[in-house]
């Protein structure tokens, strides 16, 4: 092996300590709801392990991981606060999601990202709310921000940075033909 081979390899895998994440993979629903398949946990399992691995170099301690019984509304929403209070413009965040979403009865069309400790009997105070997340993802004030979601009605949830305008956050399906309009 050349110097320079050794040199291009240390340089891809330096330390990425700008960058924070909250991964967030929920399978083992109660019944009630309803379990996912495994997918759901291996996916977020397998992102934390590629963030941490020397190709993308995150430190450990930059990564909150939840999985399953761990993925409580608490926790989730005290990882969403981590990442708010941590970010910084220059650094990289991400959050991922996968396990249920819903669409909230009542005419209003409001989603929602089920948590493992939702209670179907008071569903509006045990779930992720569009406009809870949304508030807590507009804390982040990174420039590079990314939001993966895989949970049923989570399709139309985007963040959009406009230049001189701040942030416009949406996360319901009513709300796609405002964004292709450009609004």
């Amino acid at each position: 092996m050349t110097d320079q081979t050794r040199t291009e390899q240390s340089e891809t895998h330096k330390s990425f300590a700008t960058g924070h994440a909250l991964v967030i993979g929920i399978s083992a629903y109660q019944a009630i709801i309803g379990p996912l398949p495994d997918a759901c946990k291996h996916d977020a399992e397998n992102l934390a392990q590629l963030l941490m691995s020397p190709a993308c170099g995150y430190s450990a301690a930059n990564v909150t991981k939840l999985i399953d019984g761990e993925a409580t509304l608490k926790n989730i929403l005290a990882g969403l606060s981590q990442l708010v209070a941590a970010s910084k413009e220059e650094n990289s965040v991400l959050n991922f999601f996968s396990g249920h979403g819903a669409l909230i009865p009542g005419g209003s069309d409001t989603s929602a990202l089920i948590p493992v400790d939702c209670d179907s009997s008071y569903p509006l105070s045990s779930v992720l709310l569009e406009s809870a997340l949304s508030s807590a993802l507009s804390g982040i004030k990174a420039q590079k921000f990314l939001v993966m979601l895989d949970a049923c009605h989570s399709g139309a949830a985007a963040l959009l940075k406009a230049s001189g305008k701040g942030s416009l956050f949406v996360y319901e399906e009513k709300s796609l033909s405002r964004v292709a309009s450009g609004i």
